[in-house]
């Protein structure tokens, strides 16, 4: 209760983020530097898959991630996809040439 004696109303719940429509802004900002590398980014995060996360940290680590494959290849495909079962839930970069595979793994 307030001082003013009036009950808080409940606040909602944050909505679940779209991981890859995150990750579809993600690509579209990292796309210049991807082509002046030679590079494609490629969105293989299943279209509904949706998670309750803090959108802001995970785009931050995440375009950090995919920053970091872009510049350190040139001439590849670059695969951002997620991997989802009963213990884990983490977004992986991989490149393909290198088999290098940036991952992070998303707590509940």
């Amino acid at each position: 209760m307030n001082l003013e004696g009036r009950v808080p109303a409940p606040t909602q719940p944050e909505p679940k983020v779209s991981l890859h429509h995150l990750v579809s802004q993600l690509i579209t900002s990292l796309q210049p530097l991807a082509v002046r590398r030679n590079n494609i980014l490629l969105n293989d995060i299943p279209r509904d898959l949706a998670m309750d996360i803090d959108q802001q940290l995970v785009a931050y680590v995440l375009s950090e991630l995919v920053n970091s494959a872009v510049n350190s290849t040139e001439n590849q495909c670059i695969h951002i996809e997620a991997v989802v079962d009963n213990e884990h839930r983490m977004l992986r970069v991989k490149d393909l040439h290198t088999r290098v595979y940036h991952t992070m793994e998303i707590k509940n």
